[in-house]
């Protein structure tokens, strides 16, 4: 039986570099600072800021940066967001598969909607994990989904959760720490 009436959740986060080496935070750079939605400058404009003002200079400070919060486990979003997608799975059981995709960087969002697929969902429920609509997160992210669903041959239905800033249980989270 198709799924088994499962139901693929995909968390999306930004993104962050593999590691805190000056090359692959460059590369990660590169990958997020490209996005429209992050410089909103006409093409040329952000292609030169990026490669002659930018990429030249900002790589080894923010290299710099991660490597001060960086541990023996990597990326602190990456592996919060990960823990975040193995608590889901556990507290939803098995009739979900929970994925973690990263807009910039990996896993990709691509390579999560691969996995659910893998794993025949009916459907795919996607939770950009920013409290707020922005066009440079939110807006980012979803593009991005869609994008990698459209070049399937199989898509299941997509539903996109929203914003929750103002959701009791999220306050409450927030105000605990």
């Amino acid at each position: 039986m198709l799924g088994e009436n499962r139901v693929g959740i995909i968390l999306i986060n930004l993104g962050t570099p593999a590691t805190a080496q000056v090359g692959d935070v460059r590369r990660y750079l590169r990958e997020f600072l490209s996005d429209p939605r992050v410089i909103d400058i006409a093409p040329l404009a952000r292609w030169l800021l990026l490669n002659f003002v930018i990429l030249p200079f900002r790589p080894s400070k923010s290299a710099a940066a991660y490597q001060s919060i960086w541990s023996e486990k990597g990326s602190p979003l990456l592996y919060h967001s990960q823990n975040l997608a193995k608590a889901c799975q556990k507290e939803l059981g098995d009739k979900y598969v929970v994925r973690l995709g990263m807009r910039y960087g990996e896993p990709s969002i691509g390579q999560a909607l691969t996995q659910l697929l893998e794993h025949r969902v009916e459907r795919i429920v996607a939770l950009p994990l920013f409290p707020q609509y922005s066009s440079a997160a939110t807006g980012s992210a979803i593009e991005k989904l869609m994008q990698g669903a459209s070049k399937l041959w199989d898509i299941v239905p997509i539903t996109i959760m929203g914003d929750f800033y103002d959701h009791p249980g999220f306050i409450g989270s927030v105000a605990k720490i």
